[in-house]
């Protein structure tokens, strides 16, 4: 093969080389591999961070809490957030108990707070001299100032959800049972601060 074939062949493979490297095959702007293309036009929001209106004729899916954990959603589809929230639909407490008080919750409330809080808040609610408060332990006193200054739905969530090394009880006590535990510890709240000139004639004959 003389030098003028070798210069031709050299220029062919050259040109070949050049279409095989630019070559795209079937014109697309996507990318050859593709594995989740619905995350193309996600939002640019955090989880929960900007919520979109519900659409007409559904039923919000609980809150936060019953989103994030599976345990918590088979009780989310509660229309009422005042009753099994404590909240208003605007995501403030509720100041008040959103069931008609009687002596028969007052009861339901004793029974169910003897039996769930007192181990930690004594029969009384003084937690303070509760048996795990000796053994190094901290369980609040529930009659003074900083419990009572809180509001019937923020006791509801304490109860439902607890607080700092406190369980939540909502798996263990229905909404029902919960707003009886309110009632019950603003009960026991009242009978520890009452003077003793505001009680009935009867109590203070029992109390001489």
């Amino acid at each position: 093969m003389n030098n003028q074939s070798r210069s031709i062949l050299l220029i062919i493979g050259c040109l070949t080389l050049s279409l095989m490297v630019g070559c795209r095959g079937i014109r697309s702007d996507k990318t050859p591999i593709h594995l989740n293309p619905n995350m193309d036009w996600g939002p640019q929001f955090e989880f929960q961070e900007k919520a979109s209106k519900p659409p007409v004729d559904t039923v919000p899916f609980g809150s936060g809490v019953s989103a994030r954990q599976l345990d918590q959603r088979p009780g989310a589809l509660k229309a009422d957030p005042v009753f099994y929230q404590g909240k208003t639909s605007t995501g403030a407490w509720v100041d008040d108990i959103p069931m008609d008080l009687n002596m028969d919750v007052m009861k339901r409330g004793q029974e169910r707070y003897n039996i769930y809080c007192s181990v930690c808040h004594t029969q009384t609610g003084n937690g303070t001299k509760s048996l795990i408060a000796k053994r190094g332990w901290i369980a609040s006193d529930i009659t003074q100032s900083l419990t009572r200054s809180r509001s019937d739905g923020e006791l509801f969530d304490i109860v439902s959800n607890g607080i700092r090394t406190m369980p939540g009880y909502a798996h263990q006590l229905n909404e029902s049972d919960r707003w009886a535990i309110v009632a019950y510890v603003r009960a026991l709240q009242r009978a520890y601060n009452s003077p003793y000139s505001t009680l009935p004639k009867d109590l203070k004959n029992q109390l001489k």
